[in-house]
């Protein structure tokens, strides 16, 4: 009961997308820079990938966003 408790608490939660996120963008940088995905790891290639997405996603809503302020 208490190895649930403290996964489902939300610092271990917290913790846990931290650690996911600052993996992802330095594997997401090793490609960048020609290292490729990580082939040992379907989770971390996920994770690079999904990374990849929500740039893109941001920089479309960015750039429709600037578009139509500027056309008023």
């Amino acid at each position: 009961m208490d190895a649930l408790t403290t996964r489902l608490s939300p610092g271990y939660q917290a913790n846990r997308v931290k650690e996911s996120t600052r993996t992802a963008a330095a594997d997401a940088a090793a490609f960048l820079t020609g290292g490729g995905l990580p082939a040992d790891d379907a989770k971390r290639a996920r994770n690079v990938k999904v990374l990849f997405v929500a740039a893109a996603a941001l920089a479309v809503v960015v750039t429709i966003t600037v578009t139509r302020r500027v056309r008023r």
